[in-house]
């Protein structure tokens, strides 16, 4: 290998060499950091010496044979390089001395042997120069480094050249001693320069050159281990990591403790950090540290890479990493970092046992959850739990344990659950952990545990206003509408000057007191405003995505679905960046149930099988029942019925009869046993899901149009009085926002009805179903209508409407009887994208007007819906034929009324 930079190292033992030619003997001490290239140098110095005709006696010290005397002596004489007269006098010698030293003899004898020893190698002279080396001489016993002593003290007037290496952190006072007579001297190998390091590189790039040299610091044996195969740097390779760990072996002690004390204190290495950690005085640290930077290992006071800093870590034993970052984390928290840094160091020690820590751990768990790292959380969490102290302190730290996993999977929560029962029983468990101990054995159907938990949460109630109070009642409210069985009635609503403390206790309080007034309270106009309010305020960030899901449904039930699309989009996002995959399901099957309500029938089944992906069946527990009503409807209303069947084969948790999750899984079966023909069946699935609904005061057509269904039941089998009463009676409960619910009433009570007033109840349906957004119901309501004026014999109008029908139809997937794409006098289908990309051209009134021509309606009812004179009308169409290109209104594309809201 090349030598770099030891040109100037070369030249002074060449200097020494040609003394020892003359006759002249002498001494050189090869310092310089560790892994520099002494070695290096001095078998160079070996090769130039012996080239030159200089016999070669060469040692090597090793911390292994500290403990053997005159080891190092030894492997000089007891070599064929001596002659057999010679080898045969220095074993006699080595073996006597070895034996008075063993033997505890008088110091005059032992100094005897070895000057004796000493003239083997003056009479091996007499022949020529001799080169003596000795490596690494800080491992020398002490009897061999008393030898060295004596030899280099008659070296004066005899050709032997001794040649010794002793790295700089090693140095001792008898080591400097070697080369303080007349002929010797003292030989630097330093670290290389930038200059001398980027010759290390096989081309000339100057960036890539500074980058070796920052990295290794100048160390030649670290900067080749950077190098890899290809050529660049890497700082993640394992043969860096290896030849770090190799320049630690090789290291005194004090290094070695102060290099790991800065390892394990990372970014937040200091010098009296590191010497506290060490153990070392600050002297010490400091000639400690300089020696480490000198060999390319730190940059001050901490390591240079990452990978180094993984090396070391990886080289300590489990009870020096325990012990090292213990103190590390204890260190950090007395002078105030943050707490997910010193969170860390007790990670990594392990089994912490004083409250300081656990503390430093609930603050770190709490930063995690803010940031999304859960699993970050849940890792504190665990540990902090190890720790022990009072019962009701593991208790709640359990609990947040518990909450942390949720987010990651339910089903992972459930081996908390017994001890936290334990704990409520015994008192041990605040009102808040309760209650969210309450949600998680109800969502995972433990029942009985969950009505004892429940029983204690209202026999701690007692004192009316407190947070515990206001607590219990939203808990209350919650339960009537999600778990009916368990709720007790009469309990007073969350007072609003309540709603304020009550989020500072927990952040899912207000929230679920929101769906009882959607659900219990189906009047509440205001509901809807609050839940969106609520959604504002919520911070998923902070580990509460429990606060989000009852806002959330109040929209749904509430059948603001635009709002809760667009929240419940929102919401995915954030919980997918955080990563919370058990909110990622939640939330996937409410998107699931708004796309239903929306006639998106393909978006409801990506998003259902999504939410079941996301976490197992066992983590969904009853509230399966929410994707799987999604899924099962889906499949359906696309006539995909082995699918749905399918779903409908799958097992559910036996509690899920008692909850919410019950009443839109009846109806979904029900659904499906329509479209099957098994209309028996049917009937029995809604209506009972009327009884459910009826018995937990939750009869809101929000929740399922159970009313509806079972009218459509009657109907198909051929009870039309049955059917009309259940319309009725719905029409009759209905408010201006059950904007859907009225579209499908209407459409079922028109066939109730003679076939001459079938057109006004269908076309009052479509206008509702126009509002509500539903497109599957407005493609319903449409069939129906084209299919009834046909009966009427209004037949350009029929035509219009079942072209619509079909187009709205085919966007849901769906398959509409009596609708068909083209009908006489409609446009080839070629054209429709042509005639759709110029709507873009029309005026917002133009836009209306062409919206509702293309529904069929007439320009006087065009211009009555409008508040519009017919000439008015007239114009506009005009200008719509132009501007669309198209000859008459039957050719406009029904598309054009796909924004609802636009067309009035």
């Amino acid at each position: 290998m090349t030598m770099v930079e030891r040109n100037l190292q070369l030249a002074s033992f060449r200097d020494l060499l040609d003394r020892c030619h003359r006759g002249d003997g002498g001494a050189a001490l090869l310092t310089g950091p560790v892994a520099c290239g002494r070695t290096e140098l001095l078998h160079a110095c070996t090769r130039t010496a012996t080239e030159e005709g200089a016999r070669h006696l060469g040692a090597t010290g090793s911390p292994d044979e500290r403990a053997l005397p005159l080891g190092a002596v030894s492997q000089l004489l007891r070599t064929t390089a001596l002659p057999p007269a010679a080898r045969r006098h220095a074993a006699d010698l080595l073996d006597r001395a070895t034996r008075a030293a063993e033997a505890g003899a008088d110091r005059p004898e032992t100094t005897r042997l070895l000057f004796e020893l000493c003239l083997v190698l003056t009479d091996l002279a007499q022949d020529g120069p001799l080169l003596v080396t000795v490596d690494d001489a800080q491992y020398l016993d002490d009897l061999s480094a008393r030898w060295l002593g004596f030899l280099v003290r008659r070296l004066v007037s005899t050709p032997i050249l001794l040649l010794v290496t002793v790295a700089d952190d090693h140095l001792r006072p008898e080591h400097t001693e070697l080369v303080r007579g007349p002929g010797s001297r003292r030989i630097t190998v330093p670290a290389l320069t930038p200059a001398g390091t980027a010759a290390l590189l096989p081309g000339a790039d100057p960036t890539a050159a500074a980058g070796l040299h920052a990295a290794s610091g100048g160390n030649p044996l670290l900067a080749r281990a950077l190098l890899d195969s290809h050529g660049g740097v890497t700082t993640r390779h394992d043969t860096y990591r290896r030849a770090l760990a190799q320049c630690l072996r090789r290291c005194h002690p004090r290094l070695v403790r102060a290099v790991r004390a800065a390892a394990v204190l990372g970014a937040h290495a200091t010098g009296s950090g590191t010497a506290r950690l060490a153990g070392l005085s600050g002297a010490e640290t400091d000639e400690a540290l300089h020696a480490a930077q000198s060999a390319g290992l730190t940059l001050g006071p901490r390591l240079r890479l990452p990978a180094g800093r993984a090396a070391v870590l990886a080289d300590l034993t489990p009870g020096e990493r325990h012990t090292l970052h213990y103190e590390a984390a204890r260190l950090l928290h007395e002078r105030g970092a943050a707490a997910t840094e010193t969170a860390d160091q007790l990670l990594t020690a392990g089994a912490p046992q004083e409250p300081w820590a656990v503390q430093v751990l609930l603050e770190a768990a709490d930063a995690a959850l803010a940031g999304g790292d859960v699993h970050a959380a849940v890792l504190r969490l665990e540990l902090a739990h190890t720790v022990e102290t009072d019962e009701h302190h593991r208790a709640t730290v359990l609990a947040r344990l518990a909450a942390a996993e949720w987010l990651i999977s339910p089903a992972a929560t459930d081996r908390h659950l017994t001890p936290l029962v334990t704990a409520s029983r015994t008192g041990h468990l605040g009102p808040r952990h309760r209650i969210m101990l309450l949600r998680q054995l109800l969502w995972l159907d433990r029942h009985d545990e969950a009505a004892d938990v429940l029983a204690h949460i209202r026999a701690a109630d007692q004192e009316p206003g407190t947070v515990a109070t206001t607590a219990v009642h939203a808990t209350e409210l919650w339960l009537a509408c999600t778990h009916p069985t368990l709720a007790r009635r009469g309990r007073p609503a969350v007072r609003a000057g309540d709603v304020v403390v009550a989020l500072r206790a927990d952040p899912w309080l207000p929230p679920a007191s929101i769906l009882a007034s959607i659900l219990l309270r189906a009047r509440d106009a205001e509901a809807a405003g609050r839940a969106e309010q609520m959604l504002r305020d919520v911070r998923l960030g902070t580990g509460t995505p429990w606060a989000a899901e009852s806002p959330l449904l109040a929209l749904v039930y509430a059948d603001r679905t635009d709002s809760a699309a667009a929240w419940c989009d929102r919401l995915l996002t954030d919980v997918g960046g955080l990563g919370f995959p058990a909110w990622q399901a939640v939330f996937s099957g409410i998107r699931a149930e708004i796309a239903i309500r929306r006639g998106a029938f393909p978006a409801a089944l990506d998003a259902a099988r999504s939410a079941l992906a996301h976490i197992s069946a066992k983590g969904w527990g009853v509230a399966v029942g929410m994707p799987l009503s999604a899924l099962v409807l889906a499949a359906t209303r696309t006539g995909d019925l082995d699918t749905a069947a399918a779903h409908l084969d799958h097992p559910v948790p036996e509690g899920m009869a008692l909850s919410r999750y019950q009443v839109p899984y009846l109806h979904a079966r029900g659904q499906y046993y329509l479209a099957a023909g098994n209309r028996h069946a049917a009937l029995a699935d809604f209506l009972a899901c009327g009884e459910l609904t009826r018995a937990w005061g939750i009869d809101v057509p929000g929740l399922v149009p159970w009313r509806i269904s079972a009218a459509e039941a009657w109907l198909s089998l051929g009870n039309r009085d049955e059917a009309r009463n259940l319309l009725s009676d719905q029409l009759a409960r209905l408010g201006p926002a059950n904007r859907r619910a009225r579209a499908m009433a209407l459409r079922a009570l028109a066939a109730c009805a003679p076939p001459e007033r079938r057109p006004r109840l269908l076309t009052s349906a479509v206008e509702a179903a126009e509002d509500s957004g539903d497109r599957y119901e407005l493609a319903r309501a449409l069939g129906d209508l084209g299919l009834a004026l046909r009966h009427v014999k209004e037949g350009a109008r029929s035509r219009m409407t079942l072209r619509r029908a079909w187009q709205v139809a085919r966007a849901c997937r769906i398959d509409l009887p009596g609708a068909a794409p083209l009908d006489a006098g409609g446009p080839a289908g070629a054209t429709l994208p042509g005639v759709l990309a110029r709507v873009g051209l029309l005026s917002e009134a133009e836009h209306r007007v062409a919206a509702l021509a293309a529904v069929g309606y007439t320009n006087r009812e065009i211009a009555a819906r409008l508040f519009v004179t017919a000439s008015t009308v007239e114009q506009h169409l005009t200008r719509v034929y132009r501007k669309l290109q198209v000859k008459r209104r039957s050719d406009l594309p029904a598309d054009l009324h796909s924004d609802f809201g636009r067309a009035g």
